[in-house]
């Protein structure tokens, strides 16, 4: 999922959520969104990476630069990320 489709799926599920207000519903929907939220940040974390944030701040020649995001950063955000991709898909909908 991209993370604009993520951003608009929780918008939609925010926005409609009250339709569903009994106790049951509100716990399904709450852990929805929180499932929705680790996801939207996971994906954000990949997207925003370091060095595409050094270059936005023209500081990719700064001494250093090149070591601030590391191959093992890449892998913990990738093992995070299918993780909460996971737990996402494991979370029932809220509408159902």
């Amino acid at each position: 999922m991209k993370g604009i489709s993520a951003k608009k799926l929780r918008y939609a599920a925010e926005f409609f959520g009250p339709l569903y207000a009994n106790k049951r519903e509100t716990k399904r929907r709450n852990r929805f969104l929180v499932a929705m939220e680790g996801l939207q940040d996971q994906l954000g974390s990949l997207l925003a990476t370091a060095p595409d944030m050094l270059s936005k701040l023209d500081l990719t020649n700064m001494a250093g630069a090149e070591d601030l995001f590391s191959a093992d950063d890449k892998e913990r955000l990738l093992h995070d990320a299918v993780d909460a991709h996971d737990a996402f898909v494991d979370t029932r909908r809220f509408w159902r």
